[in-house]
């Protein structure tokens, strides 16, 4: 059995979430904010970077300032995620990934919390 996650616990306004190693539950997380690039159709032909993101934003929810991505060079931390603008700019139906600096954890935690709330104008990396 997957991981429980309880966002609501370290976000409050946040519904729990639970994430198993159920992939439709995973999907639905990752993609929330931004459905209207149907990314669903390439989840095969991007499964490890799918998973990245994946990983990534889940260490993202966890922080408490210590980087749990992975990803950290000369006391700079950073994540992996889908890049919103990328995908609007370029249009060709494919997903878009960069490696984002983290902004710090309030205003990383205030990013995925509007997205996960469905604000899709949020821009949640920079």
């Amino acid at each position: 059995m997957g991981e429980v996650i309880h966002i609501g616990a370290l976000m409050p306004d946040i519904k729990p979430v639970v994430v198993a190693e159920d992939k439709a539950k995973k999907v639905n997380f990752i993609f929330r904010g931004y459905e209207k690039f149907n990314l669903e159709q390439h989840l095969n032909q991007y499964k490890l970077e799918f998973e990245d993101v994946f990983h990534d934003l889940m260490a993202c929810i966890k922080c408490t300032g210590a980087c749990g991505t992975g990803c950290t060079q000369g006391g700079t931390s950073y994540y992996f995620g889908l890049h919103r603008r990328d995908m609007e700019l370029v249009n060709d139906g494919k997903p878009k990934f960069r490696v984002f600096v983290c902004p710090g954890v309030n205003e990383r935690k205030a990013q995925i919390k509007e997205q996960y709330l469905g604000n899709s104008k949020v821009e949640v990396s920079h």
